[in-house]
């Protein structure tokens, strides 16, 4: 299995995964297009009907890889649309692989594209669904308001995104605040009846008097965690900036008056108290911003917060068994499908991959510009292909940049540099091109080392 001969006959082009994922994006989609939005593809006979492996039981899904090319002139386009990929980009990507054999088979790395290892390079170009907007979310609705094809509404989210006038219809029903086959009238009782609960929770902390706080250590310490983090906290974005100090604000902690920022402390607060465990850790008011900016409303932010901090819990527990969960299961992901970056790491004796300690703690929040925060988050609650798909993001960051990581980083804090100096310069539509790609390529060997709860 392991002769020239079988890799040459087995080998996989990763370019011919790439293809045949993005014609899986288009009819993963299709059922959500509406009309004039049809889906062109006049050569889906090329994907293969056989499991490509590494001769000792590990698969690729068969659905996801061909043995042969896709015919430039038969590339699949949404309706109106640009080629996939045209031929000069496709001579230039040809150009800048190199074979990597893995776990799952051999297939060739690009390593080039906008943002990687060789920047001079043409960019693949990908033809993407556009954002799921207000309107096609409620053509997926029956008459009384019911959500009629999930799996639809959560492969569009997945595959396109949401127009920013969707969010706040949808984002509470990826986040388990709103059933999802509850009627529009069911889903006014609900909000009005979490509304009174939110009241009720926030008012436990509202009516603790300083005389009592004096006596209550841990909640000073919240308090005032919580006072000194919102305050820093997307500032300058124009929904919590404030230009001029107020009366009353907490010289403290140099907080001006913005009453955006007030409700995402009283949100964390209330929280602290709605789970008295947990309380307040810091990091959750990056993971609030968002949710705040597209609700406008308190309590319709906080119940989505709880619905996200349902399944990222584990990231802030003390022993930090949540995080150290997913770093190892990363670790084996890199191992899995990159066996000469993960041998280069452990050289180096950066295994642990805490380098990547805040790429997954709060989920790319300070690595991505506001906009595309939101697209990865609402890509990865629709868990339209598995619950920890940002671990596979991961992956995809860092094979975007190996060459430099094998080639020039010699320590642990180089890299760790190296990697935080990538915020603000990550290809948000290459890495989830590229980490479905990876999903699709380990098929059942990469489900295998993914943590078995959560996130």
């Amino acid at each position: 299995a392991g002769s020239p001969a079988y890799a040459q006959d087995h080998a996989t082009s990763l370019h011919t995964v790439f293809e045949q994922v993005s014609r899986a994006t288009k009819l993963a989609c299709s059922t959500v297009m509406g009309s004039g939005s049809s889906i062109h593809d006049d050569n889906n006979n090329n994907t293969s009907s056989n499991c490509v492996g590494n001769g000792n039981g590990n698969g690729i899904n068969n659905n996801y890889v061909s043995n042969g090319t896709i015919d430039a002139d038969s590339s699949p386009t949404w309706a109106g649309g640009e080629e996939e990929v045209d031929a000069p980009a496709r001579a230039d990507a040809k150009s800048c692989t190199m074979h990597a054999s893995t776990s799952v088979g051999t297939f060739e790395l690009l390593e080039c594209g906008e943002g990687g290892d060789q920047p001079g390079a043409t960019p693949r170009a990908r033809s993407l669904p556009p954002p799921l907007t207000l309107l096609d979310f409620r053509a997926l609705q029956d008459a009384h308001g019911r959500v009629e094809d999930v799996a639809a509404a959560c492969a569009r989210a997945f595959h396109g995104g949401l127009e920013n006038s969707a969010r706040a219809e949808v984002w509470p029903f990826l986040l388990g605040y709103l059933p999802w086959g509850s009627t529009a009238a069911e889903r006014a009782r609900i909000r009005e009846r979490k509304r009174e609960e939110y009241l009720q929770y926030k008012s436990q902390w509202q009516t603790v008097s300083e005389a009592q706080a004096r006596r209550f250590a841990k909640f000073r310490e919240r308090r005032n965690r919580i006072r000194k983090d919102v305050v820093r906290t997307d500032r300058l974005l124009p929904f919590y900036a404030s230009s001029a100090r107020q009366p009353g604000a907490d010289e403290a902690c140099g907080e001006a008056h913005n009453a955006n920022v007030d409700a995402m402390r009283d949100v964390l607060l209330t929280y602290s108290f709605y789970n008295f465990d947990l309380g307040y850790c810091q990091g959750m008011s990056d993971l609030l911003s968002p949710l705040l900016f597209i609700m406008q409303n308190e309590s319709d932010a906080f119940w989505c917060f709880v619905g996200l901090m349902d399944v990222m819990e584990s990231n802030f527990h003390r022993d930090q068994n949540g995080m150290h969960s997913q770093l190892l299961s990363l670790s084996k992901l890199v191992q899995l499908l990159d066996p000469q970056l993960y041998n280069h790491l452990e050289r180096i004796d950066c295994l642990n991959f805490f380098f990547c300690y805040r790429w997954i703690l709060i989920i790319f929040k300070r690595e991505l510009e506001y906009g595309s925060v939101m697209r990865l988050w609402e890509a990865l609650w629709s868990r339209h292909l598995c619950a920890h798909f940002h671990l596979f993001v991961c992956v995809a960051v860092l094979q975007r940049h190996r060459l430099t990581i094998m080639n020039q980083i010699q320590e642990f804090d180089d890299l760790l540099r190296f990697v935080n100096d990538l915020s603000g310069k990550i290809d948000l539509d290459a890495a989830l091109h590229d980490a479905e790609v990876l999903y699709r390529y380990a098929g059942q060997a990469g489900q295998d080392v993914l943590p078995l709860v959560g996130p």
